[in-house]
């Protein structure tokens, strides 16, 4: 017998209803005797009740339990409270039925409060439970995540490592709490390709033996071009730490020697004791970042951002600072000896402590700079601005502060023997004091300008 597809029922003209099973591959016929067809349930397909039909049984029921407790709680309450003497019974059975409708008010209000505290429980219950099953099923997301980025880390093909790398910022964005690992993996890869490149480029060939073997220094044009995944690191850990909070990466002693990396952003990176020496960092971004111990020596940093950056004891004698942006950074006791600070922003800059002899500071800005203690001995501050800048305790020696700024400058107990002041503004007690250091060039009818002065106590001490 084939399958039964669909029933249909027709009347015959003996008057028998007959059932005929059609879409099958045989036709089966049942009869029926009878006028009238079978019935078929009202309720549903398989005679259960609808959904509105479901709604007035539980309406009836309630009402029928309703009127039990209604009645229930009357028939208490007459017990309770039997008829009082010189009280009508009409009047005895009104007050009864309003404190038996009170009562069931007030036990429907309670029983409905605890039904609905009840479920908020639950509620929040499950809700716990769900946020507890989401953050194991995040953890488990990024834990993998974060492997396959890692792995692609170790690939032999480039563009698979910048993937991984890559990758790994987007995990970070999304997982605050992994932002430390992930920076910590980054600054480790970055340490290790630029020790692999570094290994790779100071090795030549011997054209006459045949094998390879090692240089002592590394050539100018090995070290010239960095890879793209370590410059792709370095950007993203730029971006982590400068817009998502996550904290500095360590880039301590790295090798970035010779390094081209014009208008390049390394901002907010440790950088404690890098090797820059002749880098070509022209216009890059180094805000914020610490360079503390650093060798900058002969580094192209024109045009370079070193705002707020930490350059305190780095070395960074004969490099090239022309227009650079020192604005807020910490200089104190680094070396910049015939550095070229031209038109540099210099404004609130520490310098106090720090090496500046021979180094050309003309037109530069160094506006509230501190620079005490300073050794700016033959150094060329020819129309520079000065204002208010603290120069107690520096050696001016020979310098040249020709057209330069110095009104509000302190500079009591400074060295100016043979400083060219030659058209320089000065208070008369700052003309005077400079003549009593030998200074060159103190116009006789200086200007009466405010700010401090020489202390009373050194002059008397001079």
């Amino acid at each position: 017998m084939g399958g039964v597809g669909l029933v249909s029922r027709k009347l015959t003209p003996a008057g028998e209803w007959q059932s005929v099973a059609v879409h099958g591959k045989t036709d089966c016929m049942m009869s029926r005797r009878g006028k009238n067809p079978p019935a078929v349930p009202k309720s549903g397909v398989d005679g259960s009740l609808t959904p509105h039909k479901w709604l007035l049984a539980g309406a009836i029921a309630t009402a029928l339990v309703g009127l039990g407790v209604a009645g229930g709680v009357f028939f208490a309450l007459r017990w309770a409270f039997p008829s009082p003497v010189g009280v009508s019974a009409d009047e005895w059975l009104y007050n009864l039925v309003r404190s038996t409708i009170a009562a069931v008010g007030v036990l429907t209000g309670g029983g409905a409060a605890f039904i609905a505290y009840r479920r908020q429980r639950s509620i929040e219950a499950q809700n716990k439970l769900d946020q507890a099953q989401n953050r194991i099923d995040q953890t488990r997301s990024e834990t993998d995540r974060y492997a396959r980025a890692v792995d692609q880390l170790g690939n032999p093909a480039a563009a698979i490592r910048l993937g991984g790398i890559y990758a790994l910022e987007h995990l970070a964005k999304d997982s605050t709490p992994n932002q430390q690992m992930i920076v910590e993996v980054l600054a480790g890869f970055t340490r290790n390709r630029m020790a692999e490149t570094a290994e790779t480029h100071w090795q030549r060939e011997d054209v006459s033996n045949g094998p390879i073997t090692a240089c002592c220094e590394p050539t100018h044009e090995a070290l010239a071009r960095i890879p793209t995944d370590v410059k792709a690191a370095l950007t993203v850990l730029s971006r982590l730490a400068s817009k998502r909070g996550a904290p500095p990466g360590d880039l301590s002693h790295v090798s970035l020697s010779r390094a081209d990396l014009p208008e390049f952003t390394i901002a907010n990176l440790n950088l404690f004791g890098a090797d820059l020496r002749e880098a070509n960092l022209r216009g890059a971004d180094l805000s914020r970042s610490s360079l503390r111990n650093a060798n900058l020596m002969r580094a192209d940093l024109s045009h370079a951002c070193l705002g707020g950056a930490d350059l305190s004891r780095a070395d960074a004698g004969g490099a090239n600072l022309r227009e650079a942006d020192l604005r807020e950074a910490d200089l104190r006791e680094a070396d910049l000896h015939g550095t070229d600070l031209r038109r540099a922003k210099c404004s609130r800059a520490n310098m106090s402590g720090a090496g500046l002899g021979g180094a050309n500071l003309a037109r530069a800005d160094l506006a509230g700079t501190d620079l005490t203690g300073v050794s700016l001995r033959g150094a060329r501050l020819h129309q520079a601005d000065l204002t208010g800048a603290d120069l107690r305790g520096a050696n001016l020696t020979q310098a040249d502060l020709a057209d330069a700024v110095l009104a509000n400058a302190d500079f009591a107990g400074a060295d100016m023997a043979g400083a060219n002041l030659a058209r320089v503004a000065l208070s008369g007690e700052q003309a005077a004091y400079a003549r009593t250091r030998h200074a060159l060039n103190v116009l006789d009818d200086a200007e009466s300008l405010p700010g401090p002065t020489v202390p009373a106590k050194q002059r008397a001490t001079d």
